[in-house]
């Protein structure tokens, strides 16, 4: 196995370089700079994401004070004759 690798890396170092390294530095530039542009328009994607967020906590944080302030049902209110779901009221049977 190791003669194989030795002479897959004597094959590769036998090959002429391809690699034209005069425009390396200018190529690495323009990935950079189109990375931070795809990074900018992916901020204006987090601003959007996070305003849904906020809104749908607003809305929860609401809709749950709302309800809190409503206050608690009597427990007992399930047994009494004007409960507003008993069946006879459901039913429409008590009008």
């Amino acid at each position: 196995m190791m003669n194989d690798l030795d002479s897959g890396l004597a094959r590769l170092a036998a090959k002429p370089l391809v690699a034209d390294l005069r425009n390396v530095e200018r190529d690495v530039w323009a990935r950079v700079e189109r990375r931070q542009v795809t990074s900018v328009s992916a901020q204006a994607g987090n601003i959007v994401r996070m305003a849904s967020i906020a809104l749908a906590l607003a809305i929860g944080v609401a809709s749950g004070t709302a309800f809190a302030s409503a206050g608690r049902p009597d427990e007992m209110a399930v047994f009494s004759l004007d409960s507003h779901l008993s069946p006879t009221n459901l039913l429409g049977v008590r009008q």
